[in-house]
C-alpha cells in the first residue's frame, strides 16, 4: 500500500502559487481602484462624464457575467432610462422609487411607430435592465 502524500501546511500555496507568511505582508494595504468606494455625487466631472464613466463600469461588469446579447440589451435599456431621466430633469443622485414607477408607467403608455403599445416582454426587459443597473450602482456604493 502506498503512503499518502504529505499533508500541506497552512503556509503552503494554493493552486501552485506560493503563499506569504503574515510577517511577509506589508503593513499598508494596496491602493484601491478609482471605482471603489466612490459616489456619483462625489465625482468632480460633469454629469455627462460621470454617466459615461458609470456606463463603462457597468458594461465591464455585465461582460464578466452575461452573454454579449444580454449586455447589449441591458445597456440599451439603461440608456433609454437615462434619456428618460434627462428628459424629465432627473438625475441618478436624486433617483427615487417613485421615479422608477413613473418610468414604468411611461413605458406602458409608449407607442411603437405603428401605433401599437410596447409588448409586455419589452416593458419587462427594460424595467429589469434598470433594476440590474440600480443594483450595480448600490453594490458599488455609487448610490
Amino acid at each position: 500500500m502506498k503512503n499518502p502524500p504529505p499533508a500541506k501546511t497552512r503556509h503552503s500555496g494554493v493552486a501552485g502559487f506560493p503563499s506569504k507568511r503574515i510577517n511577509d505582508i506589508p503593513p499598508n494595504p494596496p491602493p484601491h481602484h478609482g471605482n471603489q468606494g466612490a459616489s456619483v455625487s462625489a465625482h468632480q466631472d460633469s454629469p455627462a462624464e460621470r454617466t459615461r464613466h458609470l456606463l463603462r463600469l457597468y458594461r465591464d461588469d455585465l461582460c464578466a457575467r452575461y452573454s454579449p446579447l444580454t449586455v447589449v440589451r441591458y445597456l440599451a435599456g439603461v440608456r433609454t432610462f437615462l434619456a428618460w431621466l434627462e428628459e424629465h430633469h432627473l438625475s441618478l443622485v436624486s433617483l427615487r422609487t417613485e421615479d422608477v414607477l413613473a418610468y414604468q408607467s411611461a413605458l406602458f403608455a409608449l407607442r411603437q411607430k405603428n401605433g401599437r403599445p410596447l409588448g409586455l416582454s419589452t416593458q419587462h426587459a427594460r424595467v429589469i435592465a434598470v433594476k440590474n443597473f440600480s443594483r450595480f450602482l448600490y453594490r458599488r456604493h455609487f448610490l
